[in-house]
């Protein structure tokens, strides 16, 4: 189905801006860790300040692959119509007792 197809894409999607974030942090910490030695030259703080610009990205990119696996797997769920069940909600039809009593509307 569609539903499984976008919850497998957006999965694969998330693993890789995991693999790149994890990449991108490892090397800011290496242009830092340069920095902070004092082997730094100019070159090397506009390369800090280029990888800290794209670990920005990677992580932004990484919550947005994020947060649409999500939506992917809600509409899996929903298609499949068990939502309610995957997260355990029950509802009870309830009696008339319990019902709002009807709205009266005043005369004309």
């Amino acid at each position: 189905s569609a539903s499984l197809q976008s919850l497998g894409r957006w999965y694969t999607l998330l693993d890789t801006g995991r693999v790149r974030k994890r990449a991108v942090q490892r090397q800011v910490e290496a242009l830092e860790t340069e920095y902070r030695v004092g082997r730094a030259e100019r070159s090397t703080i506009d390369l800090l300040l280029r990888a800290r610009t794209a670990l920005a990205d990677a992580q932004a990119t990484y919550h947005r692959h994020v947060a649409n696996y999500n939506v992917a797997l809600w509409d899996l769920e929903y298609r499949r119509g068990r939502i309610l069940m995957t997260h355990q909600l029950t509802f009870e039809p309830l009696s008339p007792r319990e019902l709002p009593p009807p709205e009266r509307t005043p005369p004309p």
